[in-house]
């Protein structure tokens, strides 16, 4: 019986689903009035990637605000520099 040969950087066929990723379930509680405008935005089906959009912008505000703290804190308390300034402003716009 003649083998089969594999091509080339050919994958291994998957037997089953692999996800990427592995995610954690979390549970929040939010007042009924912030439910309503959360689905009336995107949906109830949407919520998981909404919250983890949501949470990844204020952890990277968060970031940026300690950063900013830091360079003050550098410079006796005076206000930032135009290129510290400049340099919040390009991570803001690049931020994913």
């Amino acid at each position: 019986m003649p083998t089969e040969r594999k091509k080339k950087g050919a994958q291994p066929k998957r037997t089953a689903y692999q996800p990427p990723v592995s995610y954690l379930r979390r549970t929040i509680t939010i007042p009924p009035e912030l439910n309503a405008a959360i689905d009336e935005q995107i949906g109830s089906q949407n919520f998981s990637a909404f919250a983890q959009s949501a949470i990844k912008r204020e952890l990277q505000r968060l970031r940026l605000r300690e950063w900013l703290a830091e360079r003050e804190a550098e410079h006796g308390g005076e206000p930032p520099s135009q290129e510290d300034i400049e340099y919040a402003e390009r991570a803001w716009r690049n931020r994913k």
